[in-house]
């Protein structure tokens, strides 16, 4: 069998089994044991490949990297590199429309396709309100493995790099939640896909009870036990009374959701009248974004888990209609090009 065709057969086959939620360990022994026609570089060649693409791709680093190491290293880490687009390609849904406003007048930012498996990851723009978002969106069971595969069981373990980081970034999150303050001082703070906890926990200190949901199930055990609700669920399916919280922050998580407005729903539905909703994503209306399409290439459009590309008017427009009114700004210390939104709920 020629080598492509053992890459082929190799990535359906790896693709299949992450999802099935089979060990890494045992997907390269079956590899190993069926593929005794491929020589011995082949062979090697294309387990290193999986492992560097599976560990990097879906841990969402940007593609334009991922391609760049590859081609330093061999020839047959192309075609896997190809071969897991195609398999990205399998598992979206197309939009068809424009997520936000339902307008059909779209069209693609060639200049911004991925360049290595251009349909995979391509990004529209909306002619009628001016979004930028991709072409489709991922399967459940492709969710499951980027969960499955990026490393937060390992990387938010307790230990005294996590003590670390956790003490760095407090301040930070003390910095947040001030400025949170100064709309709402008291109450109960949801945290929608809480992460590490820095945010959620740094509220906790300063007197809000804290409360945080999140689609990867490895960080729950580790928050609750610091007398933290968590609950493994999406916002929209969150069974809370009406005006349950007087604070919901989402932080990198917005750019991540096929339909925004849904979840945007479920806040004015769950936040108190009165109450702060805490947005941080990406600005594409910052002049660093702008200089980095300038110059041809933007890290943020080749993460394979964002939606969405949202300016400060586009964000702002979003919120306005679902009776959130913005009453603050400010550049974000801690995700590259962002913005830190504050909307109150009228």
């Amino acid at each position: 069998m020629k080598a492509e065709q053992a890459v082929v057969k190799i990535t359906q086959y790896v693709m299949q089994q992450l999802v099935s939620g089979t060990p890494h360990d045992d997907i390269k022994k079956t590899i190993v044991d069926q593929l005794k026609f491929c020589d011995a570089r082949t062979l090697y060649s294309i387990i290193k490949a999986i492992e560097f693409v599976v560990s990097n791709v879906h841990k969402g680093v940007p593609y334009q990297v991922v391609r760049a190491h590859l081609m330093q290293r061999d020839f047959s880490m192309e075609w896997i590199a190809a071969l897991m687009g195609e398999a990205l390609i399998y598992a979206r849904t197309p939009y068809g429309a424009c997520p936000l406003c339902e307008s059909k007048d779209v069209h693609y930012m060639e200049k911004m396709a991925n360049p290595v498996v251009p349909p995979a990851m391509r990004w529209m723009r909306c002619s009628a309100c001016d979004h930028v978002f991709t072409d489709g969106y991922h399967s459940p069971e492709l969710q499951d493995l980027f969960f499955k595969f990026d490393g937060t069981s390992v990387r938010y373990t307790i230990n005294q790099e996590f003590i670390q980081f956790m003490e760095k970034v407090r301040p930070m999150s003390g910095r947040r939640v001030e400025r949170v303050m100064q709309y709402v001082d008291r109450g109960t703070w949801l945290d929608v896909g809480f992460g590490a906890g820095s945010l959620l926990l740094t509220a906790q200190e300063y007197g809000y009870t804290p409360v945080g949901i999140d689609l990867n199930p490895n960080l729950l055990r580790r928050i609750q036990g610091f007398d933290v609700e968590a609950y493994c669920t999406t916002l929209e399916a969150f069974d809370r009374p009406a005006g349950s919280f007087s604070v919901i922050s989402m932080t990198d998580v917005i750019e991540h959701l096929p339909y925004p407005q849904t979840c945007l729903t479920a806040v004015g539905r769950l936040l108190e009248r009165g109450g702060a909703l805490f947005v941080v994503t990406p600005n594409r209306g910052s002049a660093v974004w702008r200089m980095n399409e300038m110059n041809g290439f933007n890290a943020y459009y080749g993460t394979q888990d964002h939606y969405h590309a949202f300016s400060r008017e586009g964000l702002y427009a979003l919120l306005s209609r679902h009776g959130l009114k913005p009453v603050s700004f400010a550049v974000s210390e801690r995700f590259r090009m962002g913005m830190e939104v504050i909307a109150i709920k009228e």
